[in-house]
């Protein structure tokens, strides 16, 4: 029997500071129920509008922070009133339709301007005109299933608005800042799984405001995610790769769709069935060795835990079974995954944070590595309620052969963990060893974990797949 399963974990698709910007000589000079068209997407605004295009923006400097789960974005605009006479200016930064709960698809939304914070509320799209104070939010809290990300772009579900008071002729700095999931797909048929994570950034929205945009830079910067995996889709040839960052500079732009932005945050990845390994006694998949990857265009196999060698540095000593009665042991010949749900946690058991703090793996043989994963905390299925007790890596050393060596930096509270890739690496691998550079603390234990570790060996060609159940 075949299924299918897709799950939308979250959305990121973000828009600049609309050209919905509205400009109000006064609030006794409204005309009290316009709405503005006029944005490239050709929507009506669910809040008053008047006097559109008499703010200019003069610089926009964006940064688009990518970690694992969510990208933080930080966007700094250098505007000026044009007008000789105070204007009144409300605005409002779009988002994204996305069917999540409404706190889901945004957090920390801050605005601030002359040093202060300013008031911002959310007014739902609706897909016909309506007066605000006829239009009562209701939060999105509907989860369904898609097939591709497109099926999600269906228009801009709310706006955070503001409003900000301009002197005659002044020149201000305005900033927005907030956090949204990506968009990350899975899906699945039998024991195969299809996913990818992807972000956008609606810049044509800026489109309707005072003449171009005359100066501007963004800058996308991988966080906790692998550099060398980050893609901008589009727009094309306008970024250019500064070490591990992207970055676009430009000069009077007047926006348009072509200049939205699409970046795959990680490659398309597949895991796939591929026996290699039979066992009557366990299930066809307990075996690393029985799955295959293809991540991006690059296949890599699992390599199995058997034969291979984990010594650390220090281990944490047992603490008291959990109030489930289940034991907590971190021992490092344990760390690694094996197709079970056994608990695998190593804690170092150091005086201190775990700063310097080590684990080594010695392969059974030298082996080209495509890369591993793991959690950078303490995962233990068993005993949730005491996952954040334990500190976690936020930044790692990783040194295959004692030689080649890179730096891997962490989310916060991410226990669904990362992938960190060693295709760079010129070398086949012998010993890898991650010694911990940095940890977020734990609130109760003063102990360091990495859970789950599991190795992928390069593979040169397409291996051959397992048919689905």
């Amino acid at each position: 029997m075949k299924m299918m399963m897709n799950r939308l974990f979250g959305m990121a698709v973000l828009s600049g500071l609309a050209g919905c910007m509205a400009l109000l000589p006064s609030v006794a000079e409204a005309n009290g129920g316009g709405y503005t068209r006029g944005s490239a997407y050709g929507d009506i605004l669910p809040f008053e509008m008047e006097e559109i295009g008499q703010v200019a923006m003069l610089e926009e400097d964006l940064q688009i922070d990518l970690w694992t789960s969510y990208a933080d974005v930080k966007v700094t605009y250098k505007m000026k009133n044009t007008q000789n006479r105070p204007v009144k200016v409300r605005f409002g930064f779009p988002i994204e339709y996305t069917r999540l709960a409404e706190e889901e698809s945004v957090r920390n939304y801050r605005v601030s301007a002359r040093g202060s914070e300013v008031a911002a509320r959310r007014v739902r799209q609706d897909v016909k005109p309506v007066k605000q104070e006829e239009q009562p939010f209701k939060p999105v809290s509907v989860q369904s299933t898609f097939a591709h990300p497109d099926d999600e772009l269906e228009g801009i579900e709310s706006w955070m608005v503001s409003e900000l008071e301009f002197a005659p002729g002044e020149e201000l700095d305005l900033t927005i800042s907030c956090r949204v999931p990506h968009l990350e797909i899975h899906n699945s048929v039998s024991d195969n799984v299809d996913s990818y994570k992807t972000i956008a950034y609606r810049l044509s929205s800026a489109a309707v405001w005072n003449g171009p945009i005359r100066k501007g830079k963004i800058t996308i910067m991988p966080r906790s995610v692998e550099a060398d995996e980050v893609l901008v889709k589009a727009p094309a040839n306008r970024f250019k790769r500064e070490g591990d960052a992207w970055v676009w500079s430009f000069e009077n732009l007047e926006p348009t769709l072509a200049d939205d932005l699409s970046i795959a945050v990680e490659p398309d990845t597949q895991e796939l069935g591929s026996t290699v390994v039979e066992s009557p006694d366990s299930p066809q998949y307990s075996s690393l060795a029985n799955r295959v990857q293809k991540r991006g265009s690059i296949w890599m196999r699992g390599l199995p835990a058997e034969g291979m060698k984990v010594t650390a540095s220090s281990e944490q000593p047992a603490l008291p079974p959990s109030a489930e009665g289940l034991p907590r042991e971190f021992k490092a010949a344990g760390v690694l995954w094996d197709g079970t749900g056994e608990r695998r946690v190593w804690g170092e058991g150091a005086a201190g944070d775990g700063t310097g703090e080590s684990i080594t793996f010695t392969l059974p043989a030298p082996v080209k590595l495509a890369g591993f994963h793991l959690v950078p905390g303490c995962r233990d299925l068993d005993d949730k309620p005491g996952l954040k007790e334990y500190g976690s890596v936020a930044e790692m050393e990783v040194i295959v052969n004692e030689t080649w060596k890179k730096t891997v930096v962490f989310q916060p509270d991410n226990l669904s963990g990362r992938w960190v890739s060693l295709v760079q690496c010129p070398e086949e691998a012998k010993t890898v060893r991650m010694v911990i550079r940095k940890v977020y603390p734990g609130t109760k234990h003063d102990v360091t974990c990495i859970s789950d570790v599991s190795f992928y060996t390069l593979l040169n060609k397409e291996p051959k797949i397992d048919p689905c159940r």
